[in-house]
């Protein structure tokens, strides 16, 4: 009896100890989780504090881009409406038929009319002007009045217009870049980057052959209804293809500055609306003002940091001590 006795106390005491040292290693464990938790959040907040803008935004949220300090540097000039203009893009311009990619910067002002076009293609043959063809523009979609972004599109033996909308709201005095592509099968809308809009619905031709003459790419509103845009454009460019999600994404902050832009040959108009004088003016086009009143050139503040836009993923020690919690290991 006296042995057994001691076998257990043996045994209590070996449990005892291989609780306590157990114990000691998970206040370690803890204690090392915790100091690396810690230097994670030093970490992202010293990288928090380095970045152009506060703002978090990742790249499917098209709400916004972060605010950038407008200097203007990048992008040199914009052209500004004020709600009764009109401008005609000429010059060596070649309205697409078939395929066609527009893309450009908008900064829209609040109070906009509803529909309102701020770029579209115009038929001068036709007595409505918008007898098939297409526009990007401002439309309200919902009871509450949330102005979006539209694409419409209509082919030319199409009996009915298509339009795609964005899922949210324009921001007032925001930049925003806006891009449009028609493949023949396939329009596609795209927001900050962010592929918004689909449809299959229209085919074919936008316009025959030889009814190039009649088509003209104008911007800032529609003269036959008498709508008007308020706010600005710049850096408006259209190609004779359908661009690739990831083409458009690479051209979003990257300005034209060749003195040649038209090395691209599908490139088939591109307007910054710059000085003579500038890198990035397209010799070939210009625009000109087709109403009464003209819009302004004035200084452009899009946001030139495509690094605004990154998302910094956690460290993987962080999310390890994530885990950990989640099982109630600590």
């Amino acid at each position: 009896m006296k042995e057994r006795g001691n076998s257990v106390l043996y045994l209590l005491s070996l449990a005892f100890v291989l609780h306590l040292l157990l114990r000691v290693e998970m206040v370690f464990c803890n204690s090392a989780i915790l100091n690396a938790m810690k230097a994670a959040e030093a970490e992202e907040e010293k990288h928090s504090s380095n970045c152009a803008s506060t703002r978090r935004v990742k790249r499917h949220d098209h709400a916004r881009f972060p605010q950038s300090p407008p200097t203007g540097s990048k992008f040199g000039k914009a052209l500004r409406f004020f709600g009764g203009e009109v401008v005609r893009f000429t010059g060596a311009v070649t309205i697409p038929s078939h395929q066609f990619t527009v893309d450009f910067w908008m900064r829209p002002e609040g109070g906009q009319a509803s529909p309102v076009t701020v770029i579209g293609l115009f038929d001068d043959c036709s007595p409505d002007s918008k007898d098939g063809g297409w526009e990007v523009g401002l439309q309200e979609a919902s009871s509450e009045g949330s102005l979006r972004v539209f694409f419409r599109l209509r082919t030319q033996r199409s009996h009915h217009d298509t339009k795609l909308f964005s899922p949210r709201s324009v921001e007032p005095n925001v930049w925003l870049h806006v891009a449009a592509t028609f493949s023949g099968k396939k329009m596609k809308l795209y927001i900050n980057q962010a592929k918004v809009g689909v449809s299959s619905e229209q085919k074919g031709h936008i316009f025959a052959d030889g009814f190039d003459v009649c088509e003209h790419l104008e911007a800032g509103g529609d003269r036959s209804s008498g709508v008007f845009y308020r706010g600005l454009i710049d850096e408006v460019r259209l190609w004779s293809i359908a661009k690739s999600h990831q083409e458009i994404s690479d051209n979003v902050f990257a300005p034209i500055t060749d003195t040649e832009p038209y090395r691209d040959v599908h490139l088939e108009m591109y307007e910054s609306f710059a000085g003579k004088e500038e890198l990035n003016r397209n010799p070939k086009t210009t625009w000109v003002a087709v109403t009464t009143n003209k819009p302004e050139v004035t200084q452009s503040t899009i946001p030139g940091d495509a690094h605004d836009l990154s998302i910094v993923k956690p460290p993987v020690v962080l999310q390890f001590a994530i885990i950990q919690r989640s099982f109630g290991v600590m």
